[in-house]
Parts: structure tokens; sequence; C-alpha cells
């Protein structure tokens, strides 16, 4: 017998209601309910910021978009680690309790934190960072923590999809640019001023 998908969520779920004592509704019943988490995520990285460095007693300094030395790659992570003498940086994540409930039961290198390990190896790579912290925070439940390094074979299979992409990026960029003329939306804003 095969096993639902979505079981493992469902048991999250149940878990993180069992635990902080109430029902856990996705909130709100709307159509824009997937960006509740996203804005909470946003409103809470303040909270998750001070507990991150009250825990683990690094500094945290903002950083704004950090690009590759050619200029090719980009990625925004969430704040340079200070106090460590290295240049590290910070992915933070504020999720849903159920959310939270997998990356604690998860191990550092489980199917659960897939996701975020491309990320984290890439924003290394993108930025030469020696390590990337990732932290996730929930204010009742206890926080995630994993410290990646990098790790020589993985960064050297990203580092050949990143430019496999980008050599993809250039050759479809040139095979549509060939189809004709694109305007661009400063040009369109542009007129639209102008023929007031």
């Amino acid at each position: 017998m095969k096993l639902s998908e979505s079981r493992k969520p469902y048991m999250h779920r149940l878990i993180a209601e069992t635990l902080l004592g109430e029902y856990l509704p996705e909130k709100p019943s709307s159509p824009e309910r997937s960006l509740y988490w996203l804005d909470r995520g946003i409103e809470m990285e303040a909270h998750a910021r001070e507990a991150f460095t009250r825990q683990h007693n690094m500094g945290i300094d903002p950083i704004g978009f950090v690009l590759s030395e050619d200029g090719r790659l980009g990625c925004s992570p969430d704040g340079l680690i200070t106090g460590t003498g290295e240049k590290e940086c910070v992915e933070i994540k504020s999720p849903a309790p159920w959310t939270q409930i997998k990356y604690l039961l998860s191990g550092q290198d489980e199917r659960e934190l897939w996701q975020y390990r491309c990320q984290v190896y890439g924003q290394m790579i993108v930025g030469n960072f020696e390590a990337c912290h990732f932290y996730s925070y929930h204010p009742r439940m206890p926080p995630k923590y994993v410290c990646t390094i990098p790790e020589m074979a993985f960064m050297t299979t990203l580092r050949q999809a990143l430019a496999d992409f980008i050599g993809d990026l250039d050759r479809e960029t040139q095979k549509a640019r060939e189809l004709g003329d694109y305007v661009a939306l400063s040009e369109v804003l542009g007129s639209a001023v102008g023929d007031e």
C-alpha cells in the first residue's frame, strides 16, 4: 500500500495543534491565504533576528541584493553575520506552525530542508560566503538552526547547473530577440504620460 503524499504535512499540523493546544486554520479563508504566512514571516523577521542574535551570540547586519563577481547571478540573504571573523550570511524563516514542526523533526540533510539547501548553497556561491546559517523561528516553538558550510561536490554540481541555466537563458533570449521588436515598459509609460 502506498501512503498518501499529504500524510506527513497533515501529521505535522496535528502535532503543532497538539503541542500548542489549539486548532490551527490556514488563515484567512480567502484566495490570498497562501500570502498570509509570507506576510507574517516578513512581520516576524525582526523578532527572529533578535532571537538568533541572543541564542547564537552573533550579530546580523542588513544586506541588500548581492551579485556574483560577473554580475550574472544574484541572491538576497537576510543578513551578514558579524562576530565570527568570517564572511557568512543568514537565511531566516518564520513559518507556519506545522512547517516549523516539519523543520524541527527533520535532520540537517533530510528532504524536508532540501528546498533550502539549494538556496543556501546558491547564496554561498553568489556571495562567496564561507557559511550560510539557516534559522527558522516561531515565537511559541523551539527554533531550527542549521549552519551550512561548503560541500565541494554539491557546490560543483550547483555551479554547473547555474552555468547551464545562464547559457540556456542567453540562447533563448537571443532567439526571442530575433522574433521581432519588444517595447520596454518605461517606453510605454513614457508615451502614455506624453499623450496627456
